[in-house]
């Protein structure tokens, strides 16, 4: 019996082996290449771009891999942001236009066609606002406005508010200011039933021949079209929009708005009732004189008038002095203040009935009192005209088709709308070409600007011209003793459209000129 149990163990193990020896199999067998991911190089774990940049990934596959036995895909999602798909080549090329943060994944998928075998690589993203320091180009294309940028590092981001926001602001293009510091109430919808006011916010107002729009300084994003920026919208379009560090005025039907963005008031962001009074001002022609006063030109009265911001009212001027300011012979043509605020201004004016034109200086903001005089109510100010002279006959001045002003000199500087600019100097009455720009090219802008680095200022000359469609952008710097122009300049930028309007939007100041 015993020996018969170890046969059956011998008889089995033989028969097993034999099996295992002849079994010719019937199995499908899988290459390594067939189960195994793609190998995929020169994909970083993380990137940091500035909003408005173009992200660039460019993966490759391991030696002897064939691109076209792959399908590819990209796509980003965060937290609160659902997936986005960014593209389905090899390659990535990306506008970046989400919003500035540091909790985006960039996702890349490889799959392999044949076998459905699929690789994912994750990169971080972290998105920082480039808007906070730059050159700010006001151009428009098609009558619809936009803004380029030129960044410290000189790159030139364009069509920001189309690339953001889906579409730039329509009407031909204006100006660019900034406002610190201001209150927005931001429609909400019908969803809450309520508005939502965001404090002390940095923005930028956006103005058209058509129209004012206001957007959030860090992503570019719209908040307010024209009518929202209005406890009763106009029926109007804005004539002139004109800011200070603490006040915004907007002119309407020749009737100007004032809005108290001081962080002591208790605003909302949005203009209320208009000025008192029965004056019509000229809209192009605001001269700021301090960061409460602007200096206007009634039109019903010819006369010149003080806006005061603190008391949304006029203040009559008094009339003592060689030239008086009430009831005046003039037309008013040109007025502005100095770039350099507090420095006063310079104005054209033409005689009526006549053929004669004249130059006047404007006095500075004294520092005491805007103007007022001693022992009278403080809403009667002196007379600001402190200097006229007789612009001569064919002087090219009084063709001019663009103005711009001097930091704290009494000069005019002008272009009949050509390659040309002038200037026309109201201290020693003559008028010179200080500089010339290629054939073909059209002024369309000239102004001294102020650039804000490092707790200092840079003063430069800034034209902008167009040609076939495309802008340039000239900075100039001044001569130290004349205060001349330098004609050859020392940076030049350019893009496209036809470009209106620039300043430099500094980390530092509080306002634009």
């Amino acid at each position: 019996m015993k020996y018969n149990k170890y046969l059956a163990v011998i008889l089995t193990t033989v028969t097993f082996l034999y099996a295992c020896v002849d079994d010719k199999g019937n199995y499908a067998y899988l290459d390594m290449e067939d189960i195994v991911p793609a190998e995929v190089h020169n994909i970083e774990p993380s990137y940091t771009k500035y909003m408005m940049d173009t992200l660039h990934i460019s993966p490759r596959l391991a030696d002897g891999s064939n691109e076209a036995d792959y399908d590819y895909l990209w796509y980003i999602y965060s937290p609160d942001m659902a997936v986005d798909t960014l593209g389905y080549e090899k390659e990535l090329s990306y506008l970046i236009s989400i919003s500035p943060r540091t909790n985006y994944t960039i996702t890349f998928r490889i799959t392999n066609k044949r076998t459905g075998v699929f690789n994912y690589h994750y990169s971080a993203l972290n998105v920082i606002a480039p808007f906070d320091e730059g050159w700010y180009i006001t151009k428009d294309i098609d009558n619809m406005t936009d803004i380029d940028m030129v960044k410290p590092d000189e790159t030139v981001l364009k069509d920001i508010l189309k690339n953001i926001n889906g579409q730039g602001v329509p009407g031909e293009g204006v100006l660019c200011a900034d406002t610190r510091y201001i209150s927005v109430m931001v429609p909400l919808g019908s969803s809450t039933g309520q508005d939502t006011i965001l404090k002390n916010h940095n923005c930028i107002y956006l103005m058209t021949r058509s129209t004012v729009q206001l957007y959030d300084i860090v992503e570019m994003k719209l908040l307010n079209k024209f009518g929202d920026l209005f406890m009763e919208a106009p029926t109007a379009a804005p004539q002139e929009l004109s800011c200070t560090r603490d006040f915004k005025v907007i002119v309407n039907n020749n009737v100007p708005y004032v809005l108290d963005t001081r962080s002591s008031s208790e605003n909302i962001g949005k203009w209320g009732v208009a000025v008192a009074g029965d004056a019509q001002i000229d809209p192009t022609n605001i001269c700021r004189t301090s960061l409460g006063c602007f200096l206007v030109f009634d039109k019903n009265t010819n006369s010149l008038k003080m806006l005061n911001t603190l008391t949304n009212t006029f203040g009559a001027l008094g009339n003592a002095g060689l030239y008086p300011c009430n009831n005046m012979d003039y037309n008013m043509v040109f007025m502005r203040e100095k770039v350099g605020m507090m420095q006063g201004g310079v104005s054209i004016m033409k005689k009526k009935n006549t053929e004669e034109y004249y130059g006047f200086t404007i006095k500075g903001y004294n520092g005491g009192g805007l103007w007022e005089i001693p022992g009278m109510p403080a809403m009667l100010y002196t007379n600001p005209i402190q200097n006229c002279v007789r612009i001569p006959d064919g002087s090219k001045v009084l063709d001019a088709k663009i103005y711009g002003t001097h930091n704290n000199m009494d000069m005019i500087y002008f272009s009949k709308g050509d390659n040309e600019v002038w200037c026309y100097n109201l201290t020693s009455p003559r008028e010179d070409r200080i500089v010339s720009f290629p054939a073909g090219e059209t002024v369309t802008y000239i102004n001294s600007v102020v650039k804000y680095i490092n707790g200092g200022e840079e003063w430069y000359f800034a034209v902008l011209t167009v040609k076939d469609g495309k802008w340039k952008f000239y900075l100039h710097n001044f001569q130290p003793s004349s205060q001349l122009v330098v004609p050859e300049p020392v940076a030049v930028y350019s893009g496209e459209g036809t470009p209106r309007h620039v300043h430099y939007r500094s980390l530092t100041s509080t306002t634009s000129f």
